[in-house]
């Protein structure tokens, strides 16, 4: 059974990058994710007494001087270290 047979090469339109590149896609999932961010001057250990006892004016002595630098955490891990800025 010999039949011929005409073939064409395809004719496929050219292809155009519309989408974003996967990274910024990928990092876009997670934009609104919530997360807890706190800025640690210093910490003290104080007694229930000694937290019942302060008022307005009270002095609370922390581990760290003023020109030390601040502990940045982002859901309770340390991330960096900052300064204050006034």
């Amino acid at each position: 059974y010999e039949e011929e047979v005409e073939v064409q090469k395809p004719v496929f339109a050219p292809l155009k990058d519309t989408s974003e590149p996967t990274q910024k896609r990928n990092l876009d999932l997670i934009m609104d994710v919530p997360l807890e961010f706190s800025v640690v001057l210093g910490k003290t250990k104080k007694s229930i007494q000694d937290v019942l006892a302060l008022g307005a004016g009270s002095v609370v002595e922390l581990n760290k001087l003023a020109d030390e630098p601040l502990e940045v955490y982002v859901n309770g891990k340390l991330i960096a270290h900052g300064e204050v800025v006034v």
